[in-house]
């Protein structure tokens, strides 16, 4: 009931949807990068050995589909499209196994739930499927739902709406890409290793509550985008803000980095010009501005500077800050972060055990640390 006989081309509009991905990096000034967004030179071997992890007895979803698809495992072959006039449900639990190239294209309305895509090649990395995208009038409402092995996990493309919730996307080249003219809002979810987490062309999505793990770029915008963009976690990413020819000024606020990070590493059109061409004609280069900076140093610092902690780490006195009765040392260390929330463990390491002295919470948004256990 899921598949369809037809095989449908991938049209022009998608193939140039796609060039125009790839080419926005190849545009990059600095650093430059040497190879598309998705290194299409893939190793021969790979190739030859591209040996499906998942067997082919499961239903395969392919072609034009247009009824809910019930809770299973699944897999997806080709172009996929929900036309116009569907709204397609995929029931709570279900996996679905793409195969290299397929992609699920959304003219209508897609609704998933506690759903897992992923790739069924047994090199992933090197068989890259093309995600899901919301086409001109489609919309796509995910929640609570895992996406890898995609060039871009979602697409909302010219003015399709993507509505994303508590999602987990990771190993994909693109975490989600928002075209021009389209409707997005991404909230409460985490997008790790990739080379790029959210890449905004234009439109003015809203991106709140994001984690972005293990990046090339956290966040690239471009021309005329005009982003809401709060609580965003960074860590382990080579450049966390690429304004890119953009003209509006962006303002992000609440933003939390790792202690290797530090500081925001920030790229404007490679060059930091106060004015950039877009399409022939000149614009002027808008400010990225930051407010209220977080970092796991200043939740550390904000629990050292407390009196119980100053007069608990006096003890630590004798040589190598060692305990001289017991010869343990203080540790300091953050449990759990989650958008400036941090949960901080103050103990003494011996040979043999640990000793708590405390647990605090750090509320970085409104510099308030709370201990669990009141002397």
């Amino acid at each position: 009931m899921l598949s369809s006989n037809r095989i449908l081309k991938i049209s022009a509009v998608v193939s140039l949807l796609l060039a125009g991905f790839f080419l926005t990096v190849l545009l990059r000034d600095e650093p430059k990068l040497s190879s598309p967004l998705v290194n299409m030179n893939i190793e021969e071997e790979a190739k030859r050995n591209a040996v499906h992890v998942h067997e082919n007895s499961s239903p395969i979803i392919t072609g034009i589909i247009d009824k809910n698809i019930t809770k299973g495992t699944y897999i997806l072959r080709g172009q996929v499209i929900i036309p116009k006039s569907a709204t397609v449900t995929i029931l709570p639990e279900t996996i679905i196994y793409a195969e290299r190239d397929a992609s699920i294209e959304v003219e209508g309305e897609l609704n998933a739930k506690k759903t897992t895509w992923l790739s069924n090649q047994i090199h992933p990395s090197k068989q890259y499927w093309y995600g899901l995208v919301a086409k001109n009038g489609g919309a796509i409402s995910l929640s609570e739902s895992n996406i890898s092995n995609a060039t871009a996990a979602i697409t909302a493309d010219s003015n399709g709406k993507v509505v994303i919730k508590k999602a987990d996307l990771q190993n994909n080249v693109a975490g989600l890409v928002i075209m021009l003219n389209s409707d997005a809002t991404i909230t409460d979810s985490k997008i790790e290793n990739g080379t790029v987490g959210i890449q905004i062309i234009g439109g003015s999505p809203i991106i709140k509550n994001i984690t972005l793990k293990s990046l090339y770029d956290g966040l690239r915008i471009f021309h005329q985008a005009t982003p809401d963009i709060s609580d965003i976690s960074l860590a382990f990413i080579s450049h966390e803000i690429v304004h890119y020819l953009a003209e509006p000024d962006l303002t992000i606020n609440h933003l939390t980095f790792t202690p290797a990070d530090g500081i925001a590493k920030l790229i404007y059109d490679g060059k930091n010009q106060s004015t950039h061409k877009f399409n022939g004609q000149e614009y002027k280069t808008g400010l990225v501005r930051i407010e209220n900076i977080f970092s796991a140093t200043t939740a550390i610092d904000k629990v050292r500077s407390l009196t119980d902690v100053k007069k608990w780490l006096s003890l630590f006195s004798s040589s190598n800050n060692t305990n001289s009765a017991t010869g343990g040392i203080p540790i300091i260390e953050i449990t759990s972060e989650s958008n400036g929330l941090y949960t901080i463990h103050v103990y003494e390491k011996t040979s043999d055990h640990n000793v708590t002295f405390n647990w605090y919470t750090v509320d970085l948004k409104i510099n308030k640390v709370s201990p669990e256990f009141h002397s």
